[in-house]
């Protein structure tokens, strides 16, 4: 429930922040973003950016959560 994971056809597994960057390469979805996520030296804002949307995922997505059990 931490992160999600992309397993590519050579069966790697790719979770976080890393999965969106492995789907920005190849969903024209998110090409916009593929510069930005590329730049060099930049992968650990965006493992730390990942995990705080994560921490609010439900909240974000307008869902209420008490004593950290969520309805859904």
């Amino acid at each position: 429930m931490e992160q999600m994971y992309i397993v590519d056809q050579q069966g790697r597994r790719h979770g976080g922040a890393d999965a969106v960057r492995y789907l920005s390469r190849r969903l024209p979805a998110l090409w916009l973003a593929s510069p930005i996520l590329h730049v060099p030296g930049t992968a650990r804002l965006w493992q730390w950016l990942y995990h705080q949307v994560a921490k609010r995922r439900y909240k974000l997505a307008g869902k209420s959560c008490d004593n950290g059990v969520c309805k859904l």
